[in-house]
């Protein structure tokens, strides 16, 4: 118990401190209009400025901003936060692209990751797929934040899946990153105040790459699949048509623990397969390279 105890004490000091460093790091009006949300994540606030040229401030309708790598985004959760975090600190997406390539991104969300891959001077268009309207508004508020790259952008309202469907899914803004397949916990609808049941249209994977391949002849793709437990199916769906192999690179974020069942999908197919963090019982990343011509 004195063991536990010490860890316990010690973690709260961290968070004190943390707290106590963004303060000291970060405008003072910021502070006072958005202390919430801001000391919630102090800890990965102070991982993006210490590490980054992440910058907080406040617009003149006193929204919260954040500014890294010459773009910028409005910061409405702390769930947007996590994913700036996984984004810009941990570099979730950071890979070396050789070649112009065309990227596919399923599960847009508020539209972080479709400006980061499109601020990527070697990525030509960035097609990406969000099927909860309110999510998607604001990822179009996002792009329209950044002119220089707005264009490379082509956001679509629906999601993608293994055939045309329309599917009922529990949403809280607060938590739109969690809505789909797999639900959102009640403990997040409990959290939230604008719970509702709202209809994701899906259209199958195979008819939207097709058309994409079509527009791109010869150009490399590049898929970035996040889009909470409906990975399985896409895979599958892209494997049974045998279109898996016109994609030149996959970067999934797995759900449920069963990745083992998303490397099996590849097993007749040349893709080498790195995947850190075997053992979750929750989520990790899978990213899965072609090699050679097929």
């Amino acid at each position: 118990m004195n063991s536990l105890f010490k860890k316990l004490l010690h973690g709260f000091k961290l968070y004190l401190y943390s707290r106590y460093k963004l303060a000291k790091s970060i405008n003072k009006q910021t502070i006072t209009i958005h202390k919430k949300i801001l000391f919630q994540c102090a800890h990965l606030l102070l991982d993006l400025i210490e590490k980054t040229d992440f910058k907080l401030f406040i617009d003149e309708d006193k929204n919260l901003m954040a500014k890294v790598d010459d773009l910028t985004f409005f910061i409405q959760t702390t769930e947007d936060i996590y994913i700036l975090h996984e984004i810009y600190y941990t570099r979730q997406y950071n890979i070396y692209l050789p070649f112009k390539c065309i990227v596919i991104d399923i599960g847009m969300h508020v539209g972080f990751a479709s400006l980061f891959f499109a601020s990527l001077p070697q990525v030509l268009k960035v097609y990406a797929f969000e099927p909860a309207l309110p999510t998607y508004e604001q990822a179009l508020r996002n792009i329209a934040l950044n002119p220089a790259i707005k264009e490379k952008i082509q956001g679509h309202n629906i999601g993608l899946g293994n055939a045309q469907k329309t599917l009922p899914v529990d949403y809280v803004y607060a938590w739109k990153g969690s809505a789909g397949l797999m639900g959102i916990t009640q403990e997040m609808i409990k959290s939230g105040k604008d719970h509702q049941v709202i209809d994701f249209y899906l259209e199958d994977i195979t008819h939207q790459l097709q058309k994409i391949i079509d527009q791109h002849l010869d150009t490399p793709i590049v898929v970035k699949i996040d889009c909470e437990g409906s990975e399985y199916e896409i895979i599958q769906r892209l494997v049974d048509s045998n279109m898996i192999k016109k994609v030149d690179l996959f970067i999934i974020e797995w759900h449920n623990g069963l990745v083992k069942d998303l490397i099996a999908s590849f097993e007749n197919y040349p893709f080498i397969i790195y995947y850190p963090n075997p053992y979750s019982l929750n989520n990790g990343m899978l990213v899965a390279v072609k090699v050679g011509k097929t």
